[in-house]
């Protein structure tokens, strides 16, 4: 006679051998439990794209507040350059999700920081980018860029 031990499922409560188990609950409420999250997460991601103009546009607007600078922008405006899908210098694809900064998500870039977020000044690229041009500018960028092109090719 073998005797295969038993252990209560926290999901349904019911005892069920330890073979089937995932941790503390059984095979069909584990399953049950990825489906409905994986369900969640999906539905995240697509309202994150609904509103990440409105929420890139909030963020600046903070920081505009914060550095006291100039905000004229509206969520269509941004939308519209979200809406083309691919950075503004480099025609690479963003990629939009919530969860941690990626260096191909959109970001705002200032063109001259001490114009301020108003239309002209502002466009959509890459975070990566945005946080390499940083206070120099594109031509101490590309001038960097350039010397590693022709150093490695």
């Amino acid at each position: 006679m073998s005797y295969e031990p038993t252990k209560r499922c926290s999901g349904c409560g019911e005892d069920k051998y330890v073979v089937g188990f995932y941790k503390n609950r059984c095979e069909d409420c584990y399953k049950a439990r990825r489906k409905a999250y994986t369900g969640s997460v999906g539905y995240q991601h697509r309202e994150y794209k609904k509103r990440a103009a409105l929420y890139m546009l909030q963020r600046a607007a903070r920081r505009a507040v914060k550095k006291q600078l100039p905000f004229d922008l509206s969520v269509q405006q941004v939308q519209a350059e979200l809406d083309k899908g691919v950075c503004a210098l480099t025609g690479i694809p963003f990629v939009i999700r919530p969860g941690k900064r990626r260096f191909d998500a959109p970001s705002l870039d200032r063109i001259k920081p001490e114009l301020g977020y108003v239309a002209g000044n502002v466009r959509v690229i890459l975070v990566g980018l945005n946080m390499a041009l940083g206070d120099w500018g594109e031509e101490t960028l590309f001038a960097m860029v350039d010397a590693m092109r022709r150093k490695n090719c």
